[in-house]
């Protein structure tokens, strides 16, 4: 914790993380309220970072508060094989979401307070596209929240994504008008959407087959658009309606997965 405390590129060296097999859960820390101006001006703070290259055994990664204007590039390196959570908290001067679609075994995505970012294109699915690519081949889960610039989330289809991810969290992103294609997710079973304002309905093609809850939120133009089209769909049914909040389930003979709204 208190990264910024780090005063040479020495002292991130005499730390070796890259050789220390044992740690395969890292956190970087920098203070909160740090004034990162004079830091990601003159680029030291991204040369630490840099420098704090974890070992290829690492399985769970958390960066917190860190206030550069790009995180550093071994986080997209495909060598982290057994790498299975990533947590990216408050990286408020970052206008790109790191490429992290190359990952081979990350299973738990969670990206909250990237206030500078307005788009995720496909600089985050993979940062170089081939038609053979599967951008997050074994991602599970993913959140994103409190991207309050964010706008797009731009439809990509140089690429195939998220071939096992059975949740999706998108909350408090105010600006998002526009979100990928959800219906060539397959696996994909839990979807919730929480205040988010200004988006106006689900993209084209609509919800996939694989799909048990969705969950509305503060959504009001979402909610108007869903409530018209599911409702007169048979395969589904409310199961929670109040001014604020829908909780449609899909109606099927196997049990039912209720979905709860991610706090």
């Amino acid at each position: 914790s208190r990264l910024e405390n780090v005063q040479s590129l020495e002292e991130c060296k005499k730390a070796n993380l890259h050789h220390k097999r044992g740690i395969t859960k890292l956190e970087l820390r920098w203070t909160d309220d740090l004034e990162w101006e004079n830091i990601a001006g003159d680029g030291h703070g991204k040369e630490v970072v840099e420098h704090l290259l974890p070992s290829i055994m690492l399985e769970d990664l958390r960066i917190l508060c860190y206030g550069g204007l790009k995180l550093p590039s071994w986080i997209s390196k495909p060598s982290f094989y057994k790498l299975k959570s990533i947590t990216l908290f408050k990286c408020e001067n970052c206008r790109l979401l790191p490429s992290l679609g190359r990952l081979p075994s990350l299973e738990f995505l969670t990206l909250i307070e990237f206030i500078q970012v307005k788009i995720i294109d496909m600089h985050f699915y993979v940062e170089t596209a081939h038609s053979d690519h599967v951008a997050f081949p074994k991602l599970q889960k993913l959140e994103i929240k409190s991207l309050l610039s964010l706008e797009e989330w731009r439809e990509t289809r140089k690429v195939r994504y998220f071939p096992c991810l059975t949740k999706l969290v998108i909350k408090d992103c105010p600006q998002l008008t526009t979100i990928c294609r959800l219906s060539g997710i397959h696996c994909l079973e839990c979807l919730e959407i929480n205040n988010c304002g200004k988006l106006p309905s689900l993209p084209e093609g609509g919800l996939p087959s694989s799909m048990k809850a969705f969950v509305i939120a503060d959504c009001p133009m979402l909610s108007l658009s869903c409530s018209s089209s599911l409702e007169k769909s048979q395969d589904w049914h409310k199961s929670e309606h109040t001014s604020s909040l829908l909780i449609y389930q899909r109606n099927e003979g196997k049990r039912r997965e209720s979905a709860s709204v991610t706090n």
